[in-house]
């Protein structure tokens, strides 16, 4: 979280060289899924995916369906990041049932969660309602969701964000919190490696 990805990386690395011979296979699926999301988080597609995939094939064959819920679940965030808006919703929607199917409740409230962002990245309220109406996204999301809806969202050059994080006198990691980020993203905001995409303009 706080964007130490390569440190991240190497302890995946090497948890799956000493977990693979003890035959632990949900433990390096589990490090598998968390190399892909330091890979997602950095912004790099194709390695993502394909630790994330890995690690979906590897959940399936163990007959885990939370697990592999969450790999693909993962798989639609690696996508939403890069906008590729029709790849990460069928994701999202088979992560969805998967994660209802094996009961777990919170990994469904997240897919939906990041389902709703995506209709709203693409300009489909009317859907994301749907949605709402059919039990699948609460109220306080929804609120959360009409809100992102009301105005075209403004650019945020990276003088600007620190203006504002300034004007409201928070430190860098309490404005990461406010809009659920990691501080290493907000400091590359601010210093301009960065700029802010997907919900973050909005909030």
């Amino acid at each position: 979280p706080q964007g130490h990805y390569q440190a991240a990386k190497a302890c995946c690395e090497e948890a799956i060289s000493l977990l693979t011979p003890l035959g632990a296979e949900g433990e390096v699926a589990i490090a598998h899924n968390n190399w892909g999301i330091a890979h997602s988080e950095e912004g790099l597609l194709d390695p993502a995916l394909a630790h994330l995939m890995l690690a979906e094939t590897m959940f399936e064959a163990q007959g885990n369906r939370r697990g592999q819920a969450k790999a693909l679940h993962n798989q639609g965030e690696a996508y939403l990041r890069q906008e590729h808006w029709a790849e990460a919703g069928p994701l999202y929607e088979q992560s969805i049932a998967m994660a209802l199917e094996s009961g777990d409740e919170v990994g469904a409230a997240r897919s939906r969660t990041s389902l709703a962002i995506l209709l709203h990245q693409q300009g489909q309220h009317e859907a994301a309602l749907d949605l709402h109406g059919a039990g699948f996204i609460d109220k306080r999301r929804m609120r959360q969701y009409e809100a992102l809806c009301l105005d075209p969202l403004p650019e945020y050059s990276s003088g600007r964000i620190r203006e504002l994080r300034d004007r409201h006198r928070v430190s860098q990691a309490v404005f990461a919190a406010i809009l659920n980020t990691s501080l290493s993203t907000v400091r590359q905001w601010e210093i301009g490696e960065k700029r802010p995409s997907g919900p973050s303009p909005s909030c």
